[in-house]
Order: structure tokens, then C-alpha cells, then sequence
């Protein structure tokens, strides 16, 4: 969907002093920007994705797509929540529908079933869109609210201004990081060289997507677009080219080269470097002399 395409409807706003704990996820039938305004939470999408959210980060989500928040040690949080639609098409219907746990939640009912995250032509961005540092936005949306609340005359045009402002911004900064052909290179050449760096920690994709404000598919995506792998892929290699350079030059256990190049043990080292090489760990070093 193009900018000069969407022309938003506020459903409504809310803040909230967040002190409880939910069960399970929960999914809303509108689109969802949420704000950390003050303090810290753990942010959990369906695929058990956990990301940590403080003061400043900003969260956009599709209708329909699961989410949780969480306090960390029992510590409460402040954040603040707009719900809208991208074009006013659906502006009669129920203006308010809560959002549902998602053992109740009835997919029939999202509002507008044009603009979803299954198909994602149909959104500005990928969604969702988890942005760590963006206190412009947490201002304006703050601003937003309180337009909403004031409710003076025009008050309607002028919240659907700022909220295509906000959208913008967004779109501003994922295309920044991600978002064009140079942005995608960028941050794909960045996920490399963090990888590079950091393979024999306890990493994964969805770590790793979680440190650059990305949902792991959406960021594999790019990196296939830009160099043909993903970052799972990208992982694996790096751990079996370094663990067979220890293999065969120096004299290390296996067990210790597994651990040191980031593998869960020295079975899961063993099933990567068959499948990269199409011998065992101790035939690479049989052949190497170092057995």
C-alpha cells in the first residue's frame, strides 16, 4: 500500500497503567499502535518471540496478529494505544470492538479484511513493526490522544492528519533501516557482521531479529533478497566453517569446539557439518592429521 493511499480513521485511543498479567495472547479486529511511555515490558508475539521494550519504543501491529505484554519483575508500565484503520471505508461500523483473548477470538469480525498482515502488499510496512528507539513517534502519539480527547470541532480530519503522520514516520524509519534497496543491503550486511561477531554465543533467528527491531521472517526475507540466505542459514555456516577450522588445526575435544562455535552439543555440531561438507567431524580431522 502506498502512502498517498491511506487515509486513516481513529477508532480510539487509551492509556494505560499496565498491572496484570494475561494467561495467554491476546488479538485485537482493528490495527494497533502501541507506546512504552514509561518504564520497561517484555513484548511477545505468537510465534514465542520475546523482545524488551522500554520508554521510547513503539509498536505497530496488523488486525489480528497476537501479541502479549509483560511486566518484568512484577514492575508495572505505562503505555498508550491507538487503534485505526487505513482508509475510512469502514468508518459506520462498531467504532469500539476490544480486543479478545485469543481462545475468543473470532477472525470473521476484524474490521477491515482488506488490510491484513496475510497479505502484506496491502500494509505500509512489513507488520509487525517493533521500533526500540522512536520517542518522535511516542510524542506524536501522545498528541494524538489528546486531540482525540479534546474533541473540538474538525477534530476527526485532524486526528486522521496526525495518524498518517505517525504511519509516515514509521514508514520513514523501517524504510531507513530496511526498507529500500540500499536500506535492505545495509541492514543485511549489518546482520552479517553481527553474526560474524557473535556466532558461538547462544543466538538464534529470533534473537537476532529482535536486536535490529525485526520480525525474524520479515528480516530472512531480506537477507535471502540480498545475498540468498537467511539468517538461520547464514548462522549454521558460520559455526561449521569456524568449527571446521578448529577441527583441523588444532586438537581441542569436539564437545568443547560445539560449545565454543555456538551448537547445543556435539550431535547438532556433527548433523551441520555433515550437511555442509558431506563428512563426519572425525573424518575432517582424521583427514587433517590432528586425530
Amino acid at each position: 500500500m502506498e502512502l498517498y493511499e491511506i487515509n486513516p480513521f481513529l477508532r480510539s485511543t487509551g492509556s494505560f497503567n499496565w498491572t496484570w498479567e494475561n494467561n495467554e495472547l491476546t488479538a485485537a479486529y482493528d490495527m494497533r499502535i502501541f507506546t512504552i511511555n514509561e518504564g520497561r515490558c517484555d513484548f511477545k508475539l505468537e510465534n514465542g518471540e520475546t523482545q524488551r521494550l522500554c520508554a521510547g519504543a513503539a509498536v505497530f501491529l496488523a488486525a489480528g496478529q497476537p501479541y502479549d505484554f509483560m511486566m518484568i519483575g512484577g514492575e508495572s508500565f505505562r503505555l498508550k494505544c491507538v487503534s485505526y484503520d487505513l482508509t475510512q471505508k469502514y468508518r459506520e461500523f462498531e467504532r469500539v470492538m476490544l480486543p479478545k483473548l485469543l481462545s475468543g477470538f473470532e477472525p470473521d469480525n476484524i474490521i477491515d479484511k482488506e488490510h491484513t498482515a496475510e497479505n502484506p502488499d496491502s500494509l505500509p510496512f512489513p507488520m509487525p513493526l517493533i521500533l526500540h528507539e522512536a520517542a518522535g513517534i511516542v510524542s506524536m502519539v501522545g498528541e494524538l490522544i489528546n486531540e482525540y480527547l479534546r474533541r473540538e470541532p474538525m477534530y476527526e480530519e485532524i486526528c486522521s492528519g496526525m495518524l498518517k503522520q505517525i504511519i509516515a514516520g514509521a514508514l520513514r524509519i523501517s524504510r531507513t533501516a530496511g526498507g529500500s534497496s540500499g536500506g535492505k543491503e545495509a541492514l543485511a550486511r549489518e546482520v552479517m557482521n553481527y553474526i560474524d561477531l557473535h556466532y558461538g554465543e547462544k543466538i538464534d533467528s529470533n534473537t537476532i531479529a529482535g536486536l535490529f527491531g525485526y520480525h525474524p521472517y520479515y528480516l530472512s526475507r531480506v537477507m535471502t533478497e540480498i545475498f540468498g540466505t537467511t539468517i538461520y542459514k547464514y548462522l549454521i555456516r558460520r559455526r561449521s566453517e569456524e568449527a571446521i577450522r578448529l577441527l583441523t588445526h588444532t586438537s581441542a575435544p569436539i564437545s568443547k569446539i560445539a560449545e565454543d562455535c555456538g551448537f547445543a552439543d556435539a550431535s547438532h555440531l556433527s548433523v551441520a557439518i555433515r550437511r555442509f561438507t558431506g563428512s563426519s567431524p572425525t573424518e575432517i580431522r582424521r583427514g587433517s592429521g590432528k586425530a
